[in-house]
């Protein structure tokens, strides 16, 4: 027998999937261990459940999907209760029952906001669940593979962990109240937009294997984050976020602008620090060839931002001394950056074809000019065509 009609065997398959308890219940069970074997990555969750640092062990049990977390310090010890859904189910209110939180884990849907609750998305255990595999690819490279195979577990659409975006008509109320002068960043329908757009970043960092580059200060308190993206949306029509893809260098900028109608990506890359300036630009469009030619490039010297051009690609492919502007400034920095326009169809769709479009156009291509070509570390049996079609949302003028 041919080993092409054979597949890597996985620790966590995903065949036999039969209805959504079992979803749960094979959900649950897989994260739970995954939390007890790979402390970094326990770590990284209970931080933000308010739990004090130490060894973390779990515990599940057959008639709850989910399970105990218990964290010991010293003499003291946390406990939280975790339930788990999929699909597209709706967590419902649990009792804490004597334990220290409650965590809710589900595909779709804003957290509990009952005392002591902490609600998490599969898109959120999925972006640290990435994060960390970066860090513990090298140096432990056991655990590594375990986080590798829940990610793999997770991606996959039969797992129900991952399901269509749903399109929130609060991006419609926002633009409306936007035009009219009215939007205000302490209105509800602004919190709305900014807490959809954290979800449709997530999302669209998944389909390119990049998760959301958060600052510490982001991290820590998210309302403030959320209330910060309010305030912008009142003020410009802007929300905003940044990306990372690990193993890469750079950051991805992604704007929503409401007001104009599109999202943007642009991403700044280093110069190399040897050759004429036009030579330095040739270096940046032979690593564009497969580039779409309307995308945006722009030159950043030192000490002089104003001695740098902005021209588009096929201006520069036909003369790569259009992005110079004094032949004596040696180029610093390129920034590199794309719009893609809303239309007819909502700001969900337009931004879920951004991310992984700009990263198949430009971000995988380029590499820093003063370090070697990098490449990205590997996800075992990556699902990034057939997952991505799973979160498409639905079309509509939103």
């Amino acid at each position: 027998m041919s080993e092409d009609s054979w597949q890597a065997a996985k620790l966590l398959p995903t065949s036999g999937l039969h209805d959504t308890r079992e979803r749960r219940r094979r959900a649950g069970s897989a994260l739970m261990a995954v939390l007890g074997a790979v402390p970094d990555f326990a770590r990284a969750l209970t931080q933000r459940l308010g739990a004090p640092a130490g060894p973390v062990r779990t515990f599940t049990r057959a008639e709850q999907p989910g399970g105990l977390l218990r964290v010991t310090r010293g003499h003291r010890t946390w406990t939280a209760l975790v339930e788990v859904y999929t699909d597209a189910e709706r967590p419902e209110p649990v009792a804490r029952r004597g334990h220290d939180a409650l965590v809710t884990i589900s595909a779709t849907g804003p957290g509990l906001a009952e005392p002591g609750g902490h609600h998490l998305t599969w898109t959120e255990v999925l972006c640290e669940a990435l994060a960390q595999h970066e860090h513990l690819a090298v140096p432990e490279p056991g655990q590594a593979w375990l986080l590798g195979e829940l990610i793999h577990y997770l991606r996959h659409p039969d797992s129900g962990a991952l399901v269509p975006v749903e399109v929130s008509p609060s991006w419609q109320a926002a633009r409306e109240a936007l035009a009219a002068g009215t939007l205000r960043g302490t209105d509800p329908v602004a919190h709305q937009v900014a807490l959809h757009f954290e979800e449709l970043l997530r999302f669209a960092a998944l389909t390119a294997d990049a998760v959301p580059a958060l600052s510490r200060r982001q991290l820590a308190d998210r309302a403030a984050h959320l209330r910060a993206q309010a305030v912008r949306l009142a003020g410009r029509g802007l929300l905003t976020g940044r990306i990372r893809q690990p193993g890469r260098s750079g950051v991805v900028e992604v704007v929503a602008d409401l007001r104009a109608g599109q999202v943007r990506c642009h991403v700044d890359v280093e110069a190399p620090r040897e050759g004429r300036p036009s030579t330095r630009v040739s270096w940046l469009v032979r690593q564009l060839a497969q580039a779409p030619d309307t995308l945006h490039l722009e030159c950043f010297c030192p000490q002089d931002a104003t001695t740098g051009r902005c021209a588009l690609l096929r201006e520069v492919r036909a003369n790569p001394s259009a992005l110079i502007a004094d032949p004596r400034r040696e180029p610093r920095s390129f920034r590199v950056e794309a719009d893609y326009p809303v239309g007819e169809g909502s700001f969900a769709a337009a931004l879920l074809d951004a991310v992984p479009g700009f990263h198949r156009d430009v971000t995988r291509h380029l590499r820093a000019g003063t370090a070697p070509p990098q490449r990205a570390r590997d996800i075992p049996d990556q699902l990034t065509s057939s997952w991505a079609a799973t979160v498409r949302p639905a079309t509509g003028p939103h």
